[in-house]
């Protein structure tokens, strides 16, 4: 008669997902960490545990009460973490800087630093950042975030050579869009930029940016400031400003198209890859009559020419002569429109056409579309489950 086995000798049988090499581990958890439930990943096992916890760590916003000296075991856990895992961290002005710059200083695999200005805070780095930055912090890339009325800015405190994107939708004097402008230009590595406000040209030009988004609805401290929803350039003054051989990322909101357009070259765009813009005052010009205006024809031929287009988001553009100039690659498309905006779209105008037409063309110009966003309204289109059923499968609609 056999004896029995004890409980200490059995073999515990692990699911097969534990003997996979930690290359694999690192891909899967790449792919699960944008989801909203990736945390519940690290409850299911200790080993599970020990590979989220990098991904967790990757991007983290830093809170006053971590980088207190308060002996708290949980704290001095999470200050492990981010010193062995973090790659892009948040900061917000008001945090105490000198705890700051030590944390940051001990960070193994940091890259990116976020940089977030409120209402109350002076625009600009604390002593102890720019020493960070002068010494430990030589290849880390800032990105620079304002948030409301901008007072009393000491644009020069920020490093240059580190800064990478810049988004103010602020308010500005005079005297600081002229320091700001001065910066922008002399930030070689900047990717991005979000402004509200029109920059004086003055010498030299921006760094050829990836992306651009310009904002027209932020107001201005003096009469002497000009809001970016005047656009009063010219042909000229954009091709001294501005760089777009880079450009893959274009957002303009309550800008006037028509002006923007004809200031900008034909062929300045070639290598978007994102195109997006609301602007709610052209749309007379397309409901006046059949025929496009100028603006209108030379945007057409600027989406023409975008050949690596992959999303493309409007407020008006639901004219068959622009939905024809949509390229091949578009892969995310929606056209947005308002009410008051629709007249022009029915069949007394030779330039509209119904949804389930616009879809038809939408399916012949642009065959790898998964994402669509259209606009249908009472009166002018036919109903939502006939436009839905030409749709093509595994199209999110």
């Amino acid at each position: 008669m056999d004896k029995p086995i004890s409980p200490s000798s059995q073999v515990v049988q692990l699911p097969p997902i534990y003997s996979l090499s930690s290359e694999l581990w690192d891909l899967i958890f790449e792919k699960l960490s944008s989801s909203s439930s990736f945390l519940k990943w690290r409850l299911v096992s200790r080993t599970f545990d020990v590979q989220c916890t990098p991904f967790v760590f990757r991007k983290f916003i830093l809170h006053q009460r971590i980088i207190n000296d308060n002996g708290n075991p949980d704290c001095s856990r999470v200050k492990s973490h981010i010193y062995a895992h973090t790659r892009y961290i948040v900061l917000r002005a008001r945090l105490d800087s000198v705890r700051v710059s030590t944390l940051l200083s001990r960070c193994e695999v940091l890259r990116d630093i976020m940089w977030i200005h409120s209402r109350r805070t002076t625009v600009g780095l604390p002593s102890e950042m720019q020493r960070y930055f002068e010494y430990e912090g030589k290849h880390v890339r800032l990105h620079f975030k304002l948030k409301g009325k901008v007072c009393s800015p000491r644009l020069s405190t920020i490093p240059a050579q580190n800064l990478t994107s810049f988004c103010a939708s602020s308010t500005w004097h005079r005297s600081s869009i002229l320091e700001l402008a001065t910066l922008l230009k002399s930030a070689e590595n900047l990717e991005r930029l979000y402004i509200s406000h029109l920059l004086p040209l003055g010498k030299g030009k921006l760094p050829p940016i990836k992306s651009l988004s310009l904002q027209g609805k932020a107001g201005f401290l003096d009469t002497q400031s000009r809001n970016i929803s005047q656009w009063t350039y010219t042909s000229a003054h954009v091709e001294k400003l501005f760089d777009f051989s880079r450009l893959t990322c274009l957002r303009l909101e309550e800008i006037p198209m028509e002006n923007f357009i004809m200031t900008v070259p034909v062929d300045a765009f070639k290598m978007l890859r994102t195109f997006k813009f609301v602007d709610k005052v052209s749309h007379h010009e397309v409901e006046s009559g059949p025929e496009l205006g100028p603006w209108m024809n030379r945007l057409c031929t600027m989406i023409g020419s975008m050949g690596d287009l992959e999303k493309f988001s409007a407020m008006f553009c639901r004219h068959r002569n622009i939905v024809q100039a949509l390229p091949r690659s578009l892969r995310v498309l929606e056209l947005v429109d308002h009410p008051e905006h629709c007249s022009y779209l029915n069949d007394s105008h030779p330039g509209s056409c119904d949804d389930t037409r616009l879809l038809n063309i939408i399916r012949q110009k642009c065959p790898d579309l998964r994402a669509l966003r259209l606009d249908l309204w009472i009166g002018l289109s036919n109903s939502a489950q006939e436009v839905s059923n030409t749709c093509e499968p595994g199209m999110y609609l």
